[in-house]
C-alpha cells in the first residue's frame, strides 16, 4: 500500500507528465526557429542602420532603353507578377482550411531569404549585378564582421531579387508534383533516389535562368573560381551552374517530404503552442531551412574566389561599375575597394584598409 501511494504521489505524477509529453520537447522546428530568429534579428539590425544611412540609388554606368535595359524591366514585372500571384494563393489557401498554409510561411521564409543573396561577396568582390535594374546600395557596409571593404557600394536589385525569391514557390510547387508522379510510376523509390531525379530538371532550370541574367549582362560572378564558360565578355562558374538547382531542391524536398499528419519538418512537434505561436515558430523554421541553405552554400562558394583569375575588361560599365578595378580596363578605374581579386599582385583589403 505504501508503495502504491509513494508511486501516485503529486511529485511522482508530475514526473509522469513530462515523460508522456514529448510534444514540449524541443526538436528540429524549435532548433531552427531559434535559428530563424538569430538571423531575422541580424536583417533587422543590418537594414535598420542601413536605412538610417539613406541608401541611394547606383547608377554608374547604367545604360537607359538599351536592349539590357529593358530586359531587365521585363524580369522586374514577371517577379512581380509571379510572387504576387504565389502570395494570393498561399493567403486563399489559408482562408480555406482555416489556417496559416505552408505556402503562406514558405513565402514569407523565401522573401526573407532574400537579404541573404550577395552574403558570397563577404570576403572578396566576386558577384555583381546591373545598374540597369531599379536598385539601391546593398547593405552590407552597415552588416556587423562583413570584412569586405566593398561592402555597401554595389547595387543591389531590390525589386527582382526581392520578389524573384519567391517566385520559388511556383517551383515548389511543379516539383512537388513531378515527384508524385515518379512515386507513382516507381513505388518504393528512396528519398534520396527521388531528390537526385529531380536534381536534374533543377539544375537544367537554373542554367534557364543563369543565361537569362548573363546573356544581356545583368549579372555576373567572375571570381567563383572554376569556370564553364570563360570569355573577354561572358564568365560562367559552375558555382553558378550549380546554386539554383542545390538550393532550389533543399527548398522542394522542404515542401514535398510530410509525415502521416501532413506536417513539415518545420511544423512538427508544436501541438502545445497556441496558433500563433505555432504559426510564428514554424514561419521562422522555414526561413532559417530556406537562409542556411543560401549561406551555406555561398560560403563554400566565397572560398573559391582565393583562386580567381584576372576578371574580364570586356563587361559593359553598367556591370563591374564601382566594385572593383579591373587591371586594363578604365572604366572601373578608382574604385572603393582597389584592384578585383585575381589582379596581378593581389592582396586581399580588409574593411578600413582599402585605399
Amino acid at each position: 500500500m505504501v508503495h502504491t501511494l509513494e508511486a501516485h504521489s503529486p511529485k511522482d505524477r508530475a514526473v509522469d507528465d513530462v515523460k508522456s509529453a514529448p510534444a514540449r520537447r524541443f526538436g528540429p522546428a524549435q532548433y531552427l526557429a531559434l535559428a530563424g530568429a538569430l538571423l531575422v534579428g541580424y536583417q533587422l539590425w543590418t537594414l535598420g542602420a542601413w536605412l538610417l544611412s539613406e541608401p541611394y540609388v547606383v547608377t554608374k554606368g547604367r545604360d537607359a532603353y538599351s536592349l539590357s535595359w529593358w530586359w531587365a524591366r521585363g524580369i522586374e514585372v514577371a517577379a512581380v507578377v509571379i510572387a504576387t500571384t504565389m502570395l494570393v494563393s498561399a493567403i486563399r489557401e489559408s482562408r480555406r482550411i482555416g489556417r496559416m498554409a505552408f505556402d503562406l510561411k514558405l513565402w514569407i521564409a523565401l522573401l526573407l531569404t532574400s537579404f541573404w543573396d550577395t552574403v558570397v561577396n563577404f570576403f572578396q568582390p566576386l558577384w555583381f549585378y546591373s545598374t540597369n535594374f531599379i536598385n539601391l546600395n546593398e547593405w552590407w557596409g552597415h552588416a556587423p564582421g562583413f570584412p569586405s571593404p566593398a561592402a555597401g557600394y554595389e547595387p543591389f536589385p531590390v525589386v527582382a531579387l526581392v520578389f524573384l525569391y519567391p517566385c520559388f514557390v511556383l517551383e515548389a510547387r511543379i516539383a512537388g508534383r513531378i515527384w508524385s508522379s515518379i512515386q507513382r510510376r516507381i513505388p518504393g523509390i528512396s528519398n534520396a533516389k527521388l531528390m537526385l531525379l529531380g536534381l536534374l530538371p533543377a539544375l537544367a532550370m537554373g542554367s534557364v535562368i543563369s543565361m537569362i541574367f548573363v546573356l544581356p549582362h545583368l549579372w555576373a560572378g567572375p571570381g567563383m573560381g572554376v569556370m564553364i564558360i570563360d570569355t573577354p565578355n561572358y564568365r560562367w562558374a559552375i558555382a553558378e551552374f550549380l546554386y539554383v538547382g542545390i538550393w532550389s531542391i533543399t527548398i522542394c524536398a522542404l515542401r514535398f517530404f510530410v509525415d502521416a499528419d501532413g506536417l513539415r519538418i518545420t511544423e512538427r512537434k508544436l501541438d502545445h503552442l497556441s496558433p500563433v505561436n505555432r504559426n510564428v515558430v514554424s514561419t521562422l523554421a522555414t526561413t532559417a531551412w530556406c537562409s542556411l541553405a543560401v549561406i551555406v552554400y555561398s560560403s563554400g562558394v566565397a572560398l573559391t574566389g582565393f583562386h580567381a583569375t584576372s576578371y574580364p575588361t570586356g563587361y559593359p560599365e553598367h556591370l563591374p561599375n564601382v566594385v572593383c578595378s579591373i587591371p586594363g580596363d578604365p572604366q572601373t578605374a578608382g574604385s572603393h575597394y582597389g584592384p578585383c581579386p585575381g589582379s596581378p599582385g593581389f592582396t586581399m583589403p580588409i574593411r578600413g584598409t582599402a585605399p
